[in-house]
């Protein structure tokens, strides 16, 4: 979806529908000095809900059943750690990111990264500007344009 990691890591199954393939952003959480605060995204443009695609809703559901199958659907929030606390970035980027990252051959990178490839994959394939900018939850389609779409060799051609 495009999502920031802190608002990925402070989703709750109630901001999750499912049946109607929407996700709503309404926190997000921000970690500093190893504790945990969910904050309001600062932007009313943050909040947002944006449709996700049968995949990514056949995963959430898939993941909801490996939750409860561990005893952990009681938990309000979908990211948890081992003990039903928050997810911690720096544990994820270890144990998931990279490894997921170094298995499909992809280079080191960010998981911000793949926020900016989501934005790149829409421009490249003609989704409105304004589409972008509010699944990405910018205030201003020129932030989405100047910070994320990346003019690639594709949209080149194209030119």
């Amino acid at each position: 979806t495009g999502c920031r990691l802190g608002e990925a890591l402070a989703l709750q199954w109630t901001d999750l529908d499912l049946s109607g393939h929407r996700m709503t952003i309404r926190h997000s959480l921000e970690e500093l000095g190893g504790r945990f605060r969910l904050k309001v995204p600062k932007t009313a443009a943050s909040r947002r809900t944006v449709l996700l695609a049968p995949l990514a809703v056949a995963a959430l559901a898939a993941h909801h059943d490996r939750m409860t199958i561990e005893g952990l659907d009681h938990l309000p929030y979908v990211f948890v750690d081992t003990r039903g606390g928050f997810l911690c970035s720096s544990n994820l980027l270890r144990r998931h990111w990279r490894p997921l990252a170094k298995a499909v051959g992809a280079p080191r990178a960010r998981i911000h990264d793949a926020r900016h490839t989501v934005a790149s994959l829409l421009v490249a394939n003609n989704v409105p500007m304004k589409a972008i900018q509010g699944l990405l939850g910018h205030a201003d389609p020129a932030i989405t344009m100047k910070h994320y779409a990346k003019f690639t060799a594709e949209l080149q051609e194209q030119t």
